[in-house]
């Protein structure tokens, strides 16, 4: 890999020839900045093979685009480049590298500064992408080994600062109002609701409450009542609630506190009885499954209509699913789709409409044992008419 002075080197011999600066006496006579430098040329650094060079480029970038003298119209090329790289794309069209996510992540918090850039980054999905790369560094926080080199050892140590950025990024959209109602379409709140309870570090809390801190007070009033539905569905009060027994005061950061008691505040004064199945469609939708009452006969059996609602929404995020990167959820969203077939009129077929039998007789072949009994239990309930008697 190229040492600091080589990677300024190349973004250097990048951006000269391709943009020139005019001499002093034009810059001068235009009103232009001493500092000449121009966001195309930038991004022509993007395709870079060298991903150093593409990693200075894009917070360069992300640096000009959230200063209120760049014209921001011209940035959708690079929050698409950028949200496209974090998304795991890794390679551009132009056959160059991208960096890992990890290192683009503070990028986009840069970025986000800007409250014109934020709706670019939000109308273009950004919320949902950030919710699937905050569950996948949450799992891979808990499930960090022990460290077997210094290497492993310092990755390990950045996933709390990568899980605060995440979070950060959350937090920033969500003083937007138009991209607030994101928040329950993408399982956001549950996602974060989640966050807050297995977060390693204070300061992802931190983040995490006031972003539900923002949606209970910067959301337009007669929209609240969604949000403190959904917040209730993810089970936030009880997490909040378990969480401020356990600091009892001993917050080091007294933000965190006027914070979480505003929450509370707002879903205590805000109460709402909710039901299982609005528990297990919340669950769905946020994309983090876990083996428990909503996953069992029982609930199936007494609650499968609750999937009707949206043209069967839940049955096509449950299709989605089983593309998880996380094992014991697509293993999950099998046994769902199987029950769902087993319990709902004509549930078969809505199933196979919605691709399910395609894309779990291909999860027959997996290496995972739990995925392949699953699957096979899954399809069988699919293709089979009658099912009572049979073993689950």
């Amino acid at each position: 890999a190229p040492g600091a002075e080589d990677t300024v080197d190349l973004l250097t011999g990048e951006l000269l020839p391709a943009a020139p600066a005019p001499p002093k006496a034009q810059r001068a006579a235009s009103g232009a900045p001493s500092l000449f430098l121009e966001p195309a040329a930038l991004m022509r650094c993007l395709d870079n093979p060298d991903v150093s060079v593409a990693a200075i480029a894009a917070h360069v970038l992300a640096l000009l685009y959230s200063c209120p003298a760049i014209d921001a119209s011209s940035g959708d090329a690079f929050v698409r480049w950028l949200l496209a790289a974090l998304d795991g794309q890794s390679s551009t069209a132009g056959g160059g590298a991208r960096p890992e996510a990890r290192e683009l992540v503070p990028v986009l918090s840069v970025l986000l500064r800007r409250v014109s850039m934020r709706h670019e980054v939000g109308s273009s999905g950004g919320v949902q992408l950030l919710c699937r790369l905050l569950q996948a560094t949450s799992r891979e926080s808990g499930n960090a080994p022990a460290a077997a080199s210094p290497a492993a050892g310092a990755a390990a140590r950045s996933l709390p600062q990568l899980l605060y950025e995440l979070c950060f990024c959350l937090w920033t959209l969500s003083f937007q109002e138009e991209l607030q109602p994101e928040f329950l379409t993408t399982g956001a709140i549950h996602t974060l609701t989640q966050t807050v309870q297995s977060a390693p570090v204070e300061k992802v809390q931190r983040v995490a409450i006031a972003t539900f801190a923002n949606l209970c007070v910067e959301s337009p009033e007669w929209e609240r009542p969604k949000y403190y539905r959904e917040m209730h569905a993810a089970g936030l009060m009880k997490a909040l609630t378990s969480l401020k027994d356990l600091k009892a005061n001993q917050w080091k950061d007294a933000d965190i506190e006027e914070d979480l008691d505003l929450v509370l505040d707002a879903l205590a004064k805000n109460y709402q009885e909710i039901s299982p199945g609005e528990r297990s469609v919340a669950e769905v939708k946020s994309g983090t499954l876990a083996w428990g009452a909503c996953h069992e006969q029982q609930f199936w059996k007494e609650n499968v209509r609750c999937i009707e609602e949206d043209d069967f929404a839940v049955v096509r995020r449950l299709c989605t699913l089983l593309h998880s990167p996380d094992e014991e959820v697509i293993a999950i969203a099998c046994y769902d789709i199987g029950e769902f077939c087993r319990f709902y009129p004509r549930g078969r077929d809505i199933a196979k409409h919605f691709g399910a039998k395609d894309a779990i007789m291909a999860l027959i072949d997996s290496e995972n044992p739990e995925i392949q009994r699953h699957a096979l239990n899954s399809i069988s309930k699919i293709m089979v008419n009658k099912w009572e008697g049979m073993s689950a």
